[in-house]
């Protein structure tokens, strides 16, 4: 029997895999378009620097740098296309916006393929690794609500962070939260191996996943607060757990100001300062605009259901109270007060760390409802949101009038039938349960296939109009 759960495990991991890669790496170098975030490029350009000169150079809109000089990089065309705005760049030096682990890989791959200018790093180099990073975080999401929840859990959780258009689309991208992800998964699901293994093996190993995830950037920090929150909660040997993944966790998170003393000290202080005081973004609409936007960039909006259907799934989490529930839930609060620390809504790219989070609590609430018939309303309401929102996206509104009254029947109907079991107990009902279970199953499944239909539809042409 276990025999037959590792092929099968194996098997949906290859699928889904291959299902995640072809979406990621399809036009990945033209959408989102290049130059709708410099910071791509500057974290690329510190990396090169760093290994062709030995010094970290990028750019950066901060106050605090004695030398800054205005370049026209004409790096993947971006002046000849309007993306820069036709604004030189300022280049900034010694650079300490974020640590340098990103731009290492991202820079480091393009210098192994060649590139030695700053014009070389374009984003068909530079988004390269993003790629394996995007796959890494889907395996990551299986493997965290495997052993968290289950098979069935780790099925629908990959599925959905394989697909979603929003996950797909932003994974792309060179920006720090797309490095912190796939390390703080690693955290999370090495400290629920070594709380079911009991080898303290898997606890070195949590800690070390959370110290570099914070070397990625400094909110990266969440996957050292979430490891102290679920040694916290799991209450075994506290203390000890404590001082060993703190220790290790916390080593790494000094590295950043060890690079900083390497090169100054004064001007990295300076800059920390900068960054703390920086407009704050979050203003009385922050929860509206976190629960209802769907930002890629700065001014990008890529319109998906998930992300709302997985807040009102993680607002479920607490009532089922379960260990494995207050873990998905403490973590993703745990990272909305970073989120609102920084306070940086603007930017799109902050809300992905929340999205496996609220991946495997769509999963979690999804499979619930599987367990009694009168439950299955609950998971037909939840994918009813990314349902209706595609649909609308893949079908234009004109070309739709002529199924309008289908659509219309048929919603009605499966409210129907989905409510019925709350309203009659009888044993009929409950011999049809099978049928419900088959339904929802069907329903899920086409959720998953609309995402697909509207990646496939996202191209340069709709890029540039997308809302």
């Amino acid at each position: 029997m276990k025999t037959i759960k590792f092929f099968l495990i194996f098997f949906i991991l290859i699928t889904v895999f291959e299902v995640s890669y072809k979406l990621r790496a399809r036009d990945y170098y033209k959408i989102p378009f290049p130059g709708q975030s410099l910071d791509e490029y500057s974290f690329s350009w510190v990396g090169l620097s760093l290994i062709e000169l030995g010094y970290p150079v990028g750019f950066s809109g901060i106050k605090g740098y004695p030398f800054t000089v205005f370049r026209y990089i004409n790096v993947d065309r971006i002046f000849n296309s309007g993306t820069a705005k036709g604004n030189p760049i300022a280049i900034n030096y010694p650079w300490f916006d974020h640590p340098p682990t990103l731009g290492i890989i991202t820079g480091g791959y393009a210098y192994l393929k060649g590139a030695r200018v700053f014009e070389d790093t374009g984003t068909f180099l530079i988004r390269k690794p993003m790629l394996i990073f995007g796959i890494i975080s889907v395996v990551l999401v299986f493997l965290t609500a495997l052993f968290l929840y289950g098979l069935k859990e780790a099925i629908a959780a990959s599925l959905i962070y394989a697909t979603s258009p929003i996950v797909v689309i932003g994974s792309r991208m060179v920006q720090a939260e797309n490095g912190i992800i796939p390390f703080f998964l690693a955290s999370i699901l090495f400290l629920i191996l070594y709380f079911k293994k009991n080898k303290e093996f898997w606890l070195w190993i949590a800690a070390f996943c959370a110290g570099i995830s914070s070397l990625f950037k400094l909110s990266g920090i969440i996957a050292i607060m979430s490891g102290i929150a679920i040694i916290l909660l799991n209450k075994k040997n506290v203390v000890k757990e404590l001082a060993i993944f703190l220790s290790v966790s916390l080593a790494f998170f000094s590295l950043f100001w060890l690079y900083g003393a390497i090169y100054n000290f004064k001007v990295f202080l300076n800059i920390l300062k900068s960054n703390s005081s920086r407009f704050y973004g979050i203003g009385s609409n922050a929860f509206y605009s976190l629960l209802t936007s769907t930002k890629i960039t700065n001014n990008q909006y890529l319109t998906d259901g998930w992300p709302l259907a997985g807040w009102i799934s993680l607002l479920i989490l607490p009532f089922l109270k379960t260990k494995e529930d207050q873990t998905i839930f403490m973590t993703t609060i745990l990272y909305l007060g970073v989120y609102l620390l920084f306070g940086s809504e603007q930017y799109g790219w902050y809300h992905f760390p929340f999205y496996p989070l609220l991946t495997i609590a769509i999963a979690r609430i999804f499979c619930f409802s599987f367990e009694d018939l009168t439950k299955t309303l609950l998971g037909f309401s939840i994918l009813l949101i990314p349902l209706g929102l595609h649909i609308s996206k893949i079908i234009d509104i004109s070309n739709f009038q002529k199924f309008a009254k289908y659509w219309r029947i048929s919603i009605f109907a499966l409210i129907l039938f989905f409510i019925l079991p709350t309203l009659a107990n009888s044993e009929k009902i409950k011999k049809i349960s099978i049928l419900y279970k088959a339904v929802l199953l069907i329903i899920f499944l086409f959720s998953i296939y609309l995402n697909i239909k509207y990646l496939l539809l996202i191209n340069v042409d709709y890029w540039y109009f997308a809302t």
